[in-house]
């Protein structure tokens, strides 16, 4: 409906108002006062988007808002007066605004992925933070933005009424101009398959916005088609962003030297350091703790000089560094290749390697003419990998499966970089989640439409709307689906959980009781141990176990750590968890599993009693164990990834056989529907077909008896109405008739009598006139007989007669009068066929049919006539056959009416009254010809025995 025009000063104020408050908002920086909250913590660079992700959601609400706004407001507009050129530079204008804001979405995503800091990996469920689901909500929006933007735009394109042809004419002229712009803009989405993305997008909503049906099969291919084009994009981008970092890390880590390590190193020799602390010394650096790994070289014989003085070198040779005193004794660091999961080592992490924030997650291998430096990357990967590894390429992105690399040679170093990626796996996670989200989002977004109807009506977005029954049988099957997904998932992840958990308490108590027995052991060989051999003991415990190890006394408090550092360093409290001392002491426990979180890091810590030992007084034996993004949380991950993947395709082909049985179930109520609208009794309906003998086919089946029987009863109603009329007419025929005949023939008969002419050519000319026209009374007379015995047909007197003697007879009777050019013939069973019937009537039928069909004989044409008799199942059938004329097919349905006739005389009445007869007696009468070369007329009545 085209609304009225409304002045645009109100529209005009309004978005001035808006973005002047926003415009003011962002000079201001007023969300920046709120930095503190993780909505509004600055994770972008770039103005385009603000600075965080909640400046990204209001931008993105005030856009859905002024979309809903021009809705409801813009009225739209009445192109009628307005030349086919004109509209089609109209149409060609709106085209390109769609692909115009399609390309912005694009850019958008490219910023939020390559300018923020902001995971989009979804292939590890405990990558998914905060801001992963502020960004995925804020991609939801715009989807949502994008797609009411444009089919706004595509209900202008319609009201034009341009033909299809010219439409796609002007939108693939758009299309061409939008990827032109974008290239020129350098818009990064010129992939082959962004580009067909991109014209699909633009053809199904022109078809959508054609048809505009909107039902629960269009919601779900349109959900489906915006995750997968965003999906597509994120994915994309994404794998640029990780391309960018391994091309930036490989800068950094093909140098062998570390610029951080020397930083420190360079503070740490400016301290003296004597010799037996040097160890120690060296642990309190936490940067080369956390990173590197050293070893001791005794000192060079004969050396004199400051055994507390220390400097530091590079080694070119061993691309070590090294510290060295004024006696020779060297302490050589190489970068630590090992990846122990440990709470400590976890809390102590500090400045990043090389400043490098990520690099836990990428691995990476630095040599030099084929022998290692530094490396993170297993031998077996790197072995694996020799295929892509080019002997002659000095630069090399490259992507395999599940892994994205890029390698750098240069100045006789090659470097080796790789970053697990997920493969498509990723991809079909991030699709998972959108569309989950999306679901949930298009519901809530549904519930409030309801409630504010704010979405125009012909989205359907309501509750209060009446679904049809395709659509409920849809609804209700996917929801069962989608319900019995989600139990079965929840039990499980619940019953995974669980076991994985089980498993891992079970192996921490296999590692506290492992550890207390090696303690043991180690203790019991000193007689006095002094703290330092405590703490040496722990140390090397802890780096065969791969654990921390703290021990303390009956009271509570620690006394030896394998890492006091953390306890120095004030990252956690020198005393044990209350809860387990209370469970040691009151409960007599002898293990205690409890959680401990230390800032952002979870994990786990068994306690055990540990009894006196080599001398040692009794106390509590403590190892935390780290499982974050390792252990149960991986495997949770990788579960929970790899089920919604399942459930989001098993659920796409659930709903596509749930569309498909609505479709089968309701399409043909449909049709019956459309037939039914169409019915009209008197003409000839289409019947439907169904090959299945199932309740649909027992409803089409009854459907197509329904027409058949009810164009029967048409059929017969017109004829009772034409035969009520004719014989009506027929009836004051009759009677006008017959009133002056008898007179006018007694009349000349007087005459006759009367009348004595003198001459005797007056008298014969006399007998002659009233001869004449006494015949012609006569045959008046038959006539009005006829026309008496069409109205009322005579009393019928039924009896049991044998239908083979009566057609005998009959046979006989023509017989007799026949000449050379006529023959007669008969068929007759050899048993005798009985029917209940008026013997008169049915002669009368015959005569007639066989009268019949001797003046269908033409004269030039040796005539033959054969009455066949015979059984068919329940009925009797009586057969006239003749080699006539035919009926012209023009003529065959007017055969049985009362004013049809073939012939110069007669009234036509014959084959009308023959069809009564017959009709009354419960039997059928019908032909069958072939219009140059004869006709067969068939009688068929009801034997008597299967009557009773």
């Amino acid at each position: 409906m085209i609304r009225e025009r409304r002045s645009p000063f109100g529209p005009i104020l309004f978005l001035g108002t808006l973005f002047g408050l926003r415009f003011l908002s962002l000079a201001l920086d007023f969300t920046g006062h709120f930095q503190q909250l993780e909505l509004f913590r600055r994770s972008m660079d770039n103005p385009l988007l603000s600075h965080s992700i909640g400046d990204l959601l209001i931008n993105i609400t005030l856009l859905l808002w002024i979309i809903i706004f021009f809705y409801r407001e813009l009225p739209m507009p009445d192109f009628s007066g307005y030349s086919e050129r004109r509209k089609w530079v109209i149409a060609l204008l709106n085209y390109l605004a769609i692909a115009c804001g399609l390309l912005a979405m694009i850019h958008l995503f490219h910023i939020l992925v390559m300018d923020s800091d902001i995971t989009f990996r979804f292939d590890d469920i405990f990558n998914f933070n905060t801001y992963s689901f502020l960004s995925l909500l804020a991609v939801q929006l715009l989807l949502i933005a994008l797609f009411l933007y444009s089919y706004r735009i595509l209900l202008f394109i319609n009201q034009t009424r341009l033909p299809r042809l010219r439409r796609l004419s002007a939108l693939g002229i758009a299309a061409l101009i939008g990827i032109g712009t974008g290239f020129l803009l350098h818009l990064p989405m010129f992939a082959g398959w962004m580009i067909s993305l991109v014209i699909i997008y633009l053809l199904l909503f022109e078809y959508y916005a054609d048809v505009r049906a909107s039902n629960l099969t269009w919601i779900i291919l349109w959900m489906i088609l915006f995750s997968g084009l965003a999906s597509g994009f994120l994915y994309h981008f994404n794998n640029q962003k990780v391309d960018k970092k391994l091309g930036q890390y490989a800068r950094i880590l093909i140098d062998p030297r570390d610029a951080e390590l020397e930083f420190q190193l360079n503070n740490f020799v400016q301290n003296r350091h004597d010799e037996p602390r040097i160890s120690a010394a060296l642990n309190t650096q936490i940067y080369i703790k956390h990173y590197y790994t050293w070893s001791r070289k005794a000192p060079y014989p004969g050396l004199d000089g400051d055994a507390d003085r220390w400097q530091w070198q590079f080694n070119p040779q061993t691309f070590q560094y090294e510290i060295v005193n004024g006696c020779g004794t060297t302490y050589s660091m190489q970068r630590d290749e090992s990846d122990a999961k440990q709470v400590y080592a976890e809390l102590l992490k500090a400045t990043p390697f090389k400043g490098i924030q990520d690099l836990e997650n990428f691995q990476y291998l630095l040599s030099r003419n084929g022998h290692r430096i530094q490396s993170t990357l297993s031998e077996d990967l790197a072995f694996s990998l020799r295929d892509e590894l080019k002997p002659e390429t000095n630069q090399l992105w490259f992507r395999t499966k599940k892994l994205q690399g890029y390698r750098l040679r240069e100045k006789g170093f090659d470097l080796l970089i790789i970053f697990e990626s997920g493969g498509r796996g990723e991809f079909l996670s991030l699709f998972s989640y959108l569309f989950c989200l999306l679901t949930i989002t298009l519901f809530l977004i549904t519930v409030l439409n309801t409630i504010f109807t704010f979405l125009p009506d012909t989205l359907n977005f309501s509750l209060s709307h009446r679904l049809s029954l395709r659509n409920r049988i849809q609804f209700s099957v996917i929801s069962l689906i989608v319900l019995s997904f989600l139990i079965i998932g929840a039990i499980t992840i619940f019953y995974f959980k669980n076991t994985t958990e089980q498993y891992h308490q079970e192996r921490l108590q296999r590692k506290a009781l492992s550890v207390a027995k090696d303690l043991d052991n180690q203790i019991s060989k000193l007689i006095d141990p002094m703290p330092s051999d405590m703490e040496s003991i722990l140390r090397s415990i802890s780096q065969v176990h791969q654990t921390d190890i703290d021990v303390f006394s009956a009271q509570g408090r620690l006394m030896y750590s394998s890492e006091p550092l953390v306890y120095e360093s004030r990252l956690t409290s020198p005393l044990m968890d209350g809860r387990a001392l209370a469970a040691m002491i009151w409960e007599d426990k002898s293990l205690f599993i409890g959680d401990n979180t230390i800032g952002q890091l979870a994990f786990r810590t068994a306690y055990a009693p540990l009894p006196a030992l080599a001398g040692m007084a009794p106390g509590y034996l403590a190892i935390p164990y780290y499982t974050d993004r390792s252990f149960l949380q991986q495997d949770i991950s990788e579960f929970i990834s790899a089920l919604l993947n399942v459930y989001v395709f098993l659920l796409f082909i659930a709903g596509a056989l749930a569309i498909l049985v609505a479709n089968s179930i309701t399409l043909p109520i449909s049709v019956i529907g459309q037939k039914l609208k169409q019915f009209k009794l008197g003409k000839h309906n289409q019947p439907l077909e169904w090959s299945s003998r199932d309740e649909l086919g027992d409803l089409i089946a009854e459907y197509n008896r329904m027409i058949l029987k009810l164009q029967e009863s048409a059929e017969l109603l017109a004829r009772s109405e034409r035969e009520g009329a004719w014989r009506e007419m027929a009836k004051q025929v009759a009677h006008e008739i017959k009133n002056p005949l008898t007179p006018m023939k007694l009349s000349l008969q007087h005459l006759q009598l009367a009348f004595k002419p003198s001459k005797a050519e007056d008298k014969a000319l006399l007998d002659r006139v009233s001869a004449t026209l006494i015949e012609q009374i006569e045959n008046l007379s038959q006539i009005a007989s006829e026309f008496s015995n069409f109205a009322k047909i005579p009393e019928a007197f039924p009896e049991d007669l044998i239908i083979n003697d009566l057609v005998r007879s009959v046979r006989n009777l023509f017989g007799e009068n026949q000449d050379d050019q006529l023959e007669i013939t008969t068929s007759l069973p050899q048993h005798n066929l009985t029917v209940n019937a008026d013997k008169n009537q049915l002669i009368r039928v015959l005569n007639n049919l066989i009268k019949n069909a001797i003046q269908a004989i033409p004269s030039d044409r040796p005539g033959r006539i054969h009455i066949r008799l015979y059984r068919k199942e329940t009925a009797a059938i009586i057969e006239v056959e003749d080699n006539g004329t035919g009926i012209p097919e023009d003529m065959q349905e007017k055969v049985f009416m009362p004013n049809f006739t073939t012939k110069s005389s007669g009234t036509g009445l014959g084959l009308a009254i023959c069809r009564n007869i017959i009709d009354m007696l419960g039997g059928k009468l019908y032909f069958r010809t072939r219009p140059g070369r004869g006709s067969t007329f068939f009688v068929e009545l009801p034997l008597e025995e299967e009557r009773k």
